[in-house]
């Protein structure tokens, strides 16, 4: 594993995903993908949101907020934006 298979999931998803959502789809250890996103993030290859606990429950379904969640993609489109605002 490694930056390009991030970048690529990153690339192909319609919306931005969790570390543990990337980490499924590629098959890896969370913390191992951490290590990849923060050398990512280091050079700007991709961008980085943060949601409340709150507006991560009502997004990804979760019955009780557990934590703030980051969300991370590489651009999003004014469009697809619209479709994130919680």
């Amino acid at each position: 594993m490694g930056q390009g298979e991030v970048f690529k999931v990153l690339e192909k998803s319609e919306v931005p995903m969790s570390r543990d959502q990337i980490a499924k789809v590629i098959d890896e250890l969370p913390v191992n993908v951490s290590k990849i996103i923060n050398l990512l993030l280091k050079h700007n290859d991709i961008k980085c949101v943060e949601m409340d606990r709150y507006q991560s429950a009502k997004l990804l379904n979760w019955a009780n907020p557990i934590r703030r969640t980051r969300f991370y993609y590489v651009e999003i489109k004014l469009s697809e934006m619209k479709k994130w605002q919680v």
